[in-house]
């Protein structure tokens, strides 16, 4: 009987030892493969995709689809996790999944992630083009001998934006001038105000003129001082192609005015602000693009305050440097001292570029980025030194925006 217990005793320890044993699967062999994280950005003709970055991965894949089951989805092996997919349709949603090889292992698809692809895209640029009224203080770099560099700066392949505004365009000889220059490839519209964000070109072959107003008042008659930036340049703009519109506003913070220029500056951006909701509301919600010179960093030290470029940020628009997935000379100063000859680069103390000029998009759900850059035609072998005239002591800014609507 005691032999016939330690039997069954023995019969139920094997069991358990075997059970136990079918159970237990070492934890190299038993983990699986988790499903990564993608994300998209929906260009016009592009999404970009992200792809969560695993250690030891030896590549992954992505499908994608325009049908949310996924059926008919192109599928590819990728190398890298960040990844491309050009030659979609506009105006198109796309479904996207992705998954890893690691270990050997595939993981499970990623969940599905969606986006869709801008209408259109479009460029556009701001620059300070150095008013003429200053030749007495910079002899040696006049409008007359500045111009064509401007012309020539413009129109660089790698600039040539399809639509821009320009500031302190104060003397009206210098902005038709430059409107005359650029006859073959731009129209206009300038302001009838003396004021510093004078005009605003763009490409005809793209774009018509549907609105303008001059009157648009953003500091009131108290600020004394501001007369050249109390008004801002806004015309509503239709794309040809699409007929689909858009409004652009352009403008000048102070300067080299006494009294509290940040204060100012920031009551002028939080009308224009206010305005420019107004009118995309007015408009049927079109996006609008707020661009000039705003005279401010991008942010201050900790404790001294906000910035207009801040606020402009805190009321849902996007900084178009912030935005792009791509910049050329990003930490590039967008102004210095004509007389230097020189383009300084490097961040600055509060560790952000060193930018006073600006495109901001609003709302910034319906604009993606794909390409932001500060112009400048530097003297061959160099990455200082200018080349000669230099046509402003600023630098061309230019965006490629892309429309969602």
């Amino acid at each position: 009987m005691c032999w016939i217990k330690k039997r069954n005793s023995y019969r139920l320890l094997c069991v358990l030892w075997i059970g136990l044993n079918l159970i237990y699967i070492p934890d190299a062999i038993s983990k699986e493969v988790k499903p990564i994280k993608v994300s998209l950005t929906g260009y016009t003709h592009t999404l970009y995709v992200e792809l969560e970055n695993v250690r030891s991965a030896s590549k992954y894949e992505i499908r994608y689809s325009t049908d949310s089951l996924m059926h008919n989805a192109v599928q590819k092996e990728v190398l890298t996790t960040e990844i491309e997919i050009s030659g979609l349709k506009g105006n198109t949603c796309y479904y996207v999944q992705g998954r890893v090889l690691l270990n050997g292992k595939w993981s499970a698809w990623s969940d599905i992630r969606y986006d869709k692809t801008a209408l259109f895209q479009t460029t556009i640029g701001t620059y300070n083009i150095l008013s003429s009224q200053y030749d007495y203080v910079f002899p040696n770099n006049q409008w007359e001998e500045r111009k064509q560099s401007m012309k020539t700066t413009i129109l660089r392949e790698d600039n040539f934006p399809d639509i821009f505004g320009v500031q302190e365009g104060m003397v009206k000889d210098q902005v038709l001038a430059l409107a005359e220059l650029l006859g073959d490839h731009y129209t206009s519209h300038i302001s009838h105000r003396d004021i510093s964000p004078r005009a605003i070109f763009w490409k005809p072959t793209k774009y018509e003129l549907m609105e303008f107003d001059d009157d648009i008042e953003v500091l009131d008659q108290i600020s004394k001082g501001y007369s050249t930036t109390r008004y801002v340049t806004y015309v509503r703009l239709k794309q040809k192609a699409t007929k689909k519109e858009l409004i652009i506003i352009n403008l000048h913070a102070p300067s080299n005015y006494g009294g509290n220029k940040q204060a100012i500056r920031n009551q002028l951006i939080v009308n224009v602000v206010t305005k420019a909701r107004e009118l995309s509301k007015k408009a049927d919600n079109v996006p609008v693009f707020v661009l000039g010179d705003f005279n401010a960093l991008p942010k201050t030290r900790d404790g001294m305050g906000i910035t207009a470029p801040m606020v402009m940020v805190k009321n849902d628009f996007a900084d178009t440097y912030e935005a792009s997935s791509q910049k050329m000379n990003a930490y590039y100063g967008t102004h210095d001292r004509i007389t230097t000859g020189k383009a300084t680069s490097g961040r600055n103390s509060t560790n952000c570029s060193k930018r006073i000029d600006y495109i901001f998009g609003y709302p910034k759900n319906r604009i993606t980025v794909s390409d932001y850059r500060i112009i400048i035609d530097f003297e061959e072998g160099s990455s200082s030194t200018l080349k000669q005239p230099i046509p402003s002591d600023h630098r061309p800014v230019t965006t490629t925006v892309h429309l969602h609507y």
